[in-house]
């Protein structure tokens, strides 16, 4: 099998790779899987690309083609420059030849494994090979590798009907080393897939993926009231169980049904702009985020109210607060007709509004627990509940690419590497800018960034606070990035979250923090922490003893 199928089109075949590509898919077995031209992108590196990289049970070999003419001289490697007709050395490059591209090739590509597989090889190194092909020089042109896992094959071999490129595979194969196992190749086979230039079409991933975040699962579509008969219902679920959705869902429905409804979310949903107020004839919002007094607007509301929709419970349940809004409802908490989205609370630590849901719980007709994250992809929700020590169930949300890890060591590596996540989310993963935010664990944070953002960030994108990023236009939100605390960002989603401000992955205190910080990403997220506290997330991700870890 190779990865893509087909020859990408409008693609410049300067090493004849679309030959070797139609070799590949035509004189190899089932036991080997090619990908081509995968693109590695790093934090700490520039970007490298390399031809072919063949995985079977027996090695992992990546192949680079010259085409070209080559020599070797006085020590030294030389390519023939065909426009000025004349040798040259390598110049401008991050490698000093084509042995040295190759080779640097393959321990980029295993210390990029090894940053996606929780900080562990997944295949041990001596699987790892290297090996040039060059098409217009024979091997003995150059002296022997020094390294038994670099080989270089000369036209002579390439180019013999009687020799296969499975044969030369084989050669290559070491006779010692033990068949890799079925479930060490499937777990390399993913992190490949999710993570390397995209092998499946990143636009694909990303309709499939925005096809399963506006579907409704069967427990929701249960839950939304479909008539005008009364009905109380309370949803406790895990952050990205589709709450919101599912009561704007309930609002639309309530709205033609005629149903006079008190909507109060807990964030700015676009369906209840100003703007487009006019579209809602029976229906009423209030945003706990906009108003400056939630208490008073919500006393200037009438008390006939006939459904009540209350999202985001957490943020805004007090005693006064809960007994204000049951009061607008023409039949109350007791007899009025509801549905509340709620958070699964702790008695301990958050006593009243433990209380009240208890309460709720004890009126109400139906009450579901949503245990199921399905708004948030599943390895970043796996990473959300590791940091966050929380009981684990797989999301049902697919990745589009794996998490992105990004150390630094002083302030301006921090700005290189954010820089960096800025551009990978924009460029590679194409999510835009407006669908991107910068979150914080707290508000020095952000004080801290934007006040040395001068000094370090060379980026042409501007760092702006969420709230101030709506007075600027549409074509200048292009260019700034929102940043934000968590708090400020609480019950609202984008596409790419980029989580900063971490200084102890230990910290009981931060635990919460983490979850909903990366529960706020329904596409991809990049994690920037210092070097020094790394050891802390690898002993995380690498539990000595997985079976006894609480959240895994």
């Amino acid at each position: 099998m190779i990865y893509p199928f087909e020859f990408p089109a409008n693609t410049k075949d300067y090493s004849n790779e679309s030959s070797f590509h139609s070799r590949f898919k035509l004189e190899l077995g089932k036991e080997y899987t090619v990908y081509y031209s995968l693109k590695l992108f790093t934090p700490d590196i520039p970007m490298r690309e390399i031809d072919f990289v063949v995985v079977s049970d027996k090695m992992i070999l990546c192949i680079e083609l010259k085409n070209g003419k080559w020599r070797y001289k006085n020590s030294k490697w030389e390519f023939y420059n065909r426009r000025k007709k004349n040798w040259e050395s390598y110049t401008d490059k991050p490698y000093s030849d084509p042995l040295d591209q190759v080779q640097s090739a393959s321990k980029i590509l295993m210390e990029f494994l090894n940053d996606h597989n929780s900080f562990q090889d997944p295949v041990p190194k001596e699987y790892f090979h290297s090996a040039i092909f060059f098409l217009k020089n024979e091997a003995h042109d150059f002296p022997r590798p020094a390294h038994e896992s670099d080989f270089i094959f000369g036209k002579s071999a390439l180019k013999n009907s009687n020799l296969s490129l499975e044969t030369l595979l084989k050669r290559m194969e070491s006779k010692s080393l033990k068949t890799l196992g079925s479930k060490t190749l499937a777990n390399l086979h993913e992190i490949i897939r999710l993570n390397l230039n995209f092998v499946f079409d990143i636009t694909k991933k990303k309709f499939r993926q925005n096809a399963k975040l506006i579907s409704l699962t069967r427990e929701q579509f249960e839950i939304i009231q479909k008539s005008k008969i009364p009905s109380r219902s309370l949803v406790i679920g895990v952050p990205g169980s589709g709450k919101t959705i599912v009561s704007m869902e309930q609002a639309k429905r309530m709205e033609n049904l005629g149903v006079k409804t008190l909507v109060i979310l807990g964030n700015d949903h676009s369906d209840s702009d100003d703007g487009l107020a006019n579209l809602w004839k029976f229906t009423h919002f209030v945003s706990y985020k906009k108003e400056k007094n939630l208490f008073e607007r919500l006393e200037s509301l009438p008390n006939d109210f006939e459904f009540l929709i209350l999202d985001s419970s957490e943020q805004m349940m007090d005693a006064k607060l809960f007994e204000l809004m049951g009061s607008k409802l023409n039949k109350h908490w007791q007899n009025g007709s509801w549905l509340v989205m709620a958070e699964y609370a702790n008695q301990e630590t958050h006593p009243v509004y433990y209380k009240e849901i208890h309460f709720l719980k004890s009126l109400s007709d139906r009450t579901e627990y949503w245990n199921r994250n399905i708004r948030t992809p599943r390895k970043v929700y796996e990473q959300a509940c590791i940091l966050g020590r929380k009981p684990f169930i797989s999301s049902r949300l697919p990745d589009i690419t794996g998490i992105q890890y990004a150390t630094f060591e002083n302030p301006m590596e921090f700005y290189q590497k954010l820089e960096w996540a800025i551009h990978f989310g924009r460029r590679e993963l194409q999510i835009p800018l407006e669908d991107s935010i910068l979150l914080c664990l707290e508000e020095q944070d952000v004080d801290d960034i934007l006040g040395s953002s001068g000094k370090y960030f060379t980026s042409h994108i501007n760092l702006v606070r969420i709230k101030d990023y709506d007075t600027f236009s549409q074509a200048e939100s292009d260019y700034r990035l929102r940043i934000a605390t968590l708090e400020e960002f609480y019950g609202e989603e984008e596409g790419y979250v980029i989580l900063t401000g971490i200084k102890d992955f230990n910290d009981p205190k931060y635990w919460d923090i983490y979850y909903h910080a990366l529960t706020r990403c329904n596409q991809a997220c990049t994690i920037l922490f210092p070097e020094i506290i790394k050891p802390q997330l690898i002993d995380l991700l690498n539990p000595k003893k997985k079976k006894e870890s609480p959240y895994l």
